[in-house]
């Protein structure tokens, strides 16, 4: 089980200032395009964060209920969402009632990663039930190769108008340590964020074991095939009928 009370607390307005916008704009046509949803489709979006993504769905005509374990997030994104037709509901995902009627979950940003393998089975499993046949689930993780390499590369520092950022990553294990310390207006800040190490085969196992998925999986948002080096690992899990026999296409071995 991972512990991590509540991340994104101290650090969201530093992550909603200089996180990339531009990045949602590139992944959103393949999202689109993966998942087959269309103006009207009700949409979960878990993690929502400061809503960077929740308001392309919902400029796509997607309503959208959308959740976050950071209150503090949320209240970004209720800013952000002014006037958007979007449920915000601050949620842990290791919580989460069943809540049917959506025709696709979306857990981008590496939002599994904050829970521990059994919590992930459980969200899962919870999600399938939840999905109608052909509802689909859309996760995305950082690559454990990735992971080593921040964690024996010199911290990441930034500095912009007046504020600076360190931020240090540490595995031992499967676990993935985040010390991230913050100076603004000649304050000092700190938070640390814990999360875990998930390889393409454990995922693949946790779908197996949870439902009837066909799976496709990408290196990146993108028809790309998932290797090594990939910066982000996105799989797409569509809910078969119990009659058909899931499947997961790797893109390593066969493209769709």
């Amino acid at each position: 089980m991972i512990r991590s009370a509540q991340p994104y607390q101290i650090f969201a307005p530093f992550y909603n200032a200089w996180h990339d916008e531009s990045w949602y704009e590139e992944i959103f046509p393949f999202l689109m395009k993966e998942t087959g949803l269309r103006p009207g489709d009700p949409v979960y979006e878990g993690g929502c964060g400061a809503g960077h993504l929740t308001r392309r769905l919902t400029e796509a005509g997607l309503p959208v209920f959308a959740s976050d374990a950071s209150g503090e997030m949320l209240r970004l994104a209720k800013r952000r969402l002014a006037g958007q037709p979007v449920i915000l509901r601050q949620e842990d995902l290791r919580s989460m009632p069943i809540r049917r009627g959506f025709s696709a979950f979306i857990f981008c940003l590496d939002v599994i990663q904050y829970l521990g393998e059994k919590e992930l089975q459980t969200l899962f499993a919870k999600v399938y039930r939840c999905l109608p046949e052909g509802g689909v689930l859309v996760f995305d993780h950082l690559p454990e190769k990735l992971l080593r390499q921040r964690a024996k590369s010199p911290p990441i520092y930034y500095e912009s108008e007046g504020r600076r950022m360190w931020w240090r990553t540490a595995i031992r294990g499967k676990t993935v340590r985040y010390d991230l310390f913050f100076w603004h207006n000649e304050k000092k800040m700190s938070e640390t964020q814990i999360l875990r190490v998930y390889k393409k085969r454990e995922i693949r196992r946790l779908l197996k074991q949870t439902g009837n998925w066909e799976v496709n999986g990408y290196g990146g948002y993108a028809d790309t095939p998932m290797h090594a080096s990939s910066e982000r690992f996105c799989w797409f899990a569509t809910k078969q009928s119990a009659g058909m026999q899931g499947k997961v296409n790797d893109p390593i071995i066969c493209k769709r």
